[in-house]
């Protein structure tokens, strides 16, 4: 009877067994699809993200990065503890080819300059350095990584040598700040620094550089010490003394009548010698 069993238990196995490879198979093949949906989803996500960035933090006409940016990469590079050399660019007469010319001829020339620019520096991480600025359609912003102010004002007058020579002569006024990196200067100072160098090309007749120098703060001299911090204590407050004892030493003072020995009784004033003797059995060291 018990080996009639063995069959029908061997069969139900094996079809438990069969059956469960199937659901695996079947979870594992759902699991697959499940992540390649996910893959495909992040894919998507990806693409929207890059597609956003693209717009909010990069120049739709020129291609070049955009005011987001720039204060990211010049906080960045201030960061560093090296020098750092900020060009400020403003293309002179853009304003007038706008009215006589039209907004598409504008923003042909705005391409140029802006390739132009780029093509004017020769390290290529300078080039992936140049902004456009995000409230003016003829302004630019160069940051020249580990330059020194001279370094700053040679490349922009080679800027501005390019611009001159493109098809549309194009003419530009452009001030030139640089910070040491040592002294805290923030983006924003910097920024500003360059600003005021170039209005100041701007007011001396435009098409020319201007590099804004910064004046050293006098130093003051160092002050004297005679003493030593670790010497030196906190002066206290003293309280006045009182009226008795505010008198010169050599003042005559009238002693008080209870402390003169005439004040004292006759038997009193001399020791007795049984107090001698009793003081000097105690001060007796025993040998």
């Amino acid at each position: 009877m018990l080996v009639d069993l063995l069959p029908i238990v061997d069969s139900c196995l094996l079809g438990g067994l069969s059956m469960l490879s199937c659901i695996v198979w079947s979870q594992r093949t759902q699991l697959n699809e499940l992540n390649r949906t996910v893959a495909a989803q992040n894919i998507e996500l990806g693409n929207k993200l890059a597609t956003i960035e693209r717009l909010t933090c990069y120049d739709a006409l020129t291609g070049l990065r955009g005011q987001r940016l720039f204060e990211t990469a010049l906080a960045t590079a201030l960061r560093s503890g090296t020098p750092v050399a900020l060009i400020y660019i403003d293309l002179d007469g853009v304003k007038q080819l706008n009215s006589s010319h039209g907004h598409q001829f504008v923003d042909a020339v705005i391409r140029s300059a802006a390739m132009a620019i780029r093509a004017s520096l020769r390290r290529s991480t300078d080039r992936d350095e140049v902004f456009r600025r995000g409230d003016a359609a003829d302004e630019f912003l160069v940051i020249l990584r580990g330059a020194r102010l001279e370094l700053g004002a040679a490349i922009a007058n080679q800027i501005l040598t390019t611009l001159r020579l493109l098809p549309t002569a194009v003419t530009a006024s452009i001030g030139v700040a640089a910070s040491d990196g040592q002294s805290s200067m923030s983006a924003a100072d910097l920024e500003r620094a360059a600003e005021l160098a170039m209005d100041w090309a701007k007011s001396d007749g435009k098409n020319c550089v201007r590099p804004l120098v910064q004046r050293a703060k006098p130093q003051r001299a160092p002050r004297r010490e005679f003493y030593r911090p670790s010497t030196r204590r906190p002066v206290r407050k003293r309280s006045p003394l009182p009226a008795s004892v505010s008198q010169p030493l050599h003042a005559e003072r009238a002693v008080p009548e209870h402390m003169t020995p005439a004040a004292l009784p006759a038997d009193q004033q001399v020791i007795p010698e049984s107090v001698l003797v009793e003081s000097a059995k105690r001060t007796q060291v025993v040998a």
